[in-house]
Parts: structure tokens; sequence; C-alpha cells
């Protein structure tokens, strides 16, 4: 009696034995899976997410630095031009009727609506079937930050829009060519055209107390204060 007693016992002994051994290496299974993958993609997810938000930060903060360097230059001297020699500029306010341009930062596009009766009458372009009075324009190489629709040259055929891009380059559409042809998209960088955080409308005048003729431009300045004459640039690709 004693010794099945002891058996018994033992039997026991030895199953509660087996449940907590089994219990244990349970236990070091779902913590080395707990501490290999879930720690680690936790660890990653974080990693990530500092990531992202340390790019975001990046960006405003060169956002608001592009702003910032803007706002100094309050002003511009005309004589500053580095890219000509050749004329005299009065600042003018010159607006293009008939296009309304309007920017989505968030999907860095720009939606372009056209009074197509106001265009006809004043650029001499028709409103075919083809054509619709809403564009969204996309196609751009970088994050667009600032606009300036304005005229080159001495009619409606010089007419751009131009597009500031963060790192300081500008994009540029012929506006004739792209409404009369019904392809309005960005036609890419203006090459040599770089640092840029402002825009001026401009009427320009050849040098010279006798100097006759003139036409309309756009400069575009550099932080430092200097400033591109965009007719030198863009005359022949209007």
């Amino acid at each position: 009696m004693d010794e099945k007693k002891s058996q018994g016992k033992n039997n026991t002994g030895f199953i509660i034995t087996i449940v907590l051994l089994a219990v244990i290496v349970l236990g070091l299974i779902v913590y080395i899976c707990y501490d290999k993958e879930i720690i680690l993609n936790s660890k990653q997810e974080v990693l990530e997410k500092k990531t992202e938000k340390e790019n975001e930060i990046k960006s405003e903060e060169k956002e608001s630095t592009q702003l910032e360097n803007a706002k100094k230059v309050t002003g511009i001297d005309l004589n500053k031009c580095i890219n000509s020699n050749s004329y005299q500029y009065t600042l003018t306010n010159y607006t293009l009727s008939g296009l309304n341009f309007s920017l989505d930062p968030a999907s860095n596009t720009v939606n372009l609506s056209i009074n197509w009766d106001n265009i006809t009458r004043n650029w001499g372009i028709s409103n075919g079937a083809a054509r619709s009075n809403q564009y969204t324009i996309n196609n751009f190489s970088g994050k667009v930050v600032d606009m300036h629709i304005d005229g080159i040259g001495q009619d409606a055929t010089g007419s751009v829009a131009l597009f500031l891009l963060e790192d300081g380059t500008v994009e540029y559409i012929p506006l004739y060519k792209a409404l009369e042809s019904n392809n309005i998209k960005s036609s890419g960088k203006i090459s040599g055209v770089e640092n840029i955080i402002k825009f001026y409308s401009v009427g320009a005048r050849p040098k010279g107390e006798n100097s006759v003729g003139g036409f309309q431009t756009i400069l575009a300045q550099k932080e430092d204060g200097t400033f591109y004459d965009l007719y030198e640039n863009l005359a022949n690709s209007l």
C-alpha cells in the first residue's frame, strides 16, 4: 500500500515537473518571439516615425528659412542685373486677365481656371470643342512655393507663368503656346536661373537719354539682391 502511495506521489511529481517545464519552454518561446519580432517591429516603427517627423521638420524649416529670406529683401535695386547691362527698369503692376491660377501645396498641384471669352477677345485664341475651362498642372520636378503670372515682350504671345520651387530654381509655362496647343503643363526649369526668392514685373527700356522702344519683362531676384532679367532667358522660348 505504501509503495502504491509512493509511486502515485512520484507520478504526480513527474507530471508537475513536465507541466512546469512545458510552461517554462512555452514562456521562453513567447519571450523570444516577442523580443525578436514584436519588439524589433515596434522599434522599427518608432524609428520610421521619428525619421518621418525629422524630415517634416527639416522641410518646414527650409520653407520657413526661404520665407524669412524673402522678407529680408523688402525691395529691389534695379541696377543689380547679373545677366544683362542693356536696359533700365521700372516697376510695373502688370496683370493678365482671363486666367486664374491657384496653388494647392498639399498635393503640389496648380489649378488653372480659364475665361475663354476673355482669352478669345484679348489673345485671339478660340475655345475649341476639346478645350476645358479647368486644368490641373502637376508635372513639376519639385515643390512649388510661389507663382508669378506675367508677360515678357510686347504682346500676349510673351505671356508666361513662373513657378518658384523650394530649391530656388524656376519652372515655366509659355502660356500663349500652351493655350493655343491645348497642352498646359510645365515646360521644365529655366536654365541657369537659381537661388531665386522673389519675382518682379517691370518695364524695360534700352539705356541712354535718346533710347526708344520698350517691353515688359520679369526680374527673378536672388537672396543677395541681384537679379536675372528673364527676357534674356525666355525670349526665344515663348
